[in-house]
């Protein structure tokens, strides 16, 4: 398959995904493992940080620094504003999925 349309479908996904994570406080590297973990392995950390600043510069994450193991690392967490984002994010999913599902002939159970 095209490399450039399984980005641009990855695309369309990552930031949604990305704001699911962030309910808990959480780094970059260690986001990236934990999709990873959970198989979406699509995602590098030269797309993911610059995500993570957008986030924070739209007011849709915080991000705290922190000293771990004498190394600072910034832990990120999802915003209030981020939730309503995330939460009309899912929305349009949705819709997304009962589409699909009636072109293929089923319909998308909540």
């Amino acid at each position: 398959m095209d490399a450039k349309l399984i980005s641009e479908m990855n695309r369309g996904y990552v930031q949604l995904i990305v704001l699911e994570c962030l309910c808990e406080p959480i780094h970059g590297y260690g986001l990236i493992k934990k999709l990873k973990d959970i198989g979406y392995d699509s995602i590098e950390a030269n797309t993911l940080y610059p995500l993570l600043c957008r986030f924070e510069k739209n007011g849709w994450a915080s991000g705290e620094w922190t000293i771990n193991d004498g190394q600072p690392q910034k832990k990120y967490t999802i915003t209030a504003e981020g939730i309503s984002v995330r939460k009309q994010l899912n929305e349009i999913w949705k819709k997304q999925c009962n589409i699909m599902m009636k072109v293929k002939g089923r319909m998308y159970d909540e």
